[in-house]
């Protein structure tokens, strides 16, 4: 855990985020609450990471002319084979 999300945690304990907070220093309050956030920055980081998943994927399911490595073997032996339109294809 960073110094920032720390600063963050006492942030939003002192807030009341994570429960009333009397103004004592409760180790036993602090603890539960500490495990709270750091489960919803665990989720957090989570839902970043599976946002950038989809980015990826989708960049990868929007690119015109793509072929499977199957598809791609087939058009490069047809194009070793003198098919002039194999050889277009795989050109681009």
């Amino acid at each position: 855990m960073t110094v920032a999300e720390l600063m963050l945690f006492f942030f939003k304990f002192k807030a009341g985020e994570y429960g009333k907070f009397y103004g004592s220093v409760d180790p036993l309050v602090i603890s539960e609450a500490l495990l709270d956030f750091k489960a919803e920055r665990a989720k957090a980081y989570a839902d970043i990471e599976k946002e950038r998943i989809n980015k990826e994927s989708e960049k990868y399911h929007n690119v015109p002319n793509k072929v499977t490595y199957e598809e791609y073997l087939k058009l490069k032996q047809q194009a070793d084979n003198g098919d002039k339109h194999a050889k277009q294809l795989l050109q681009k």
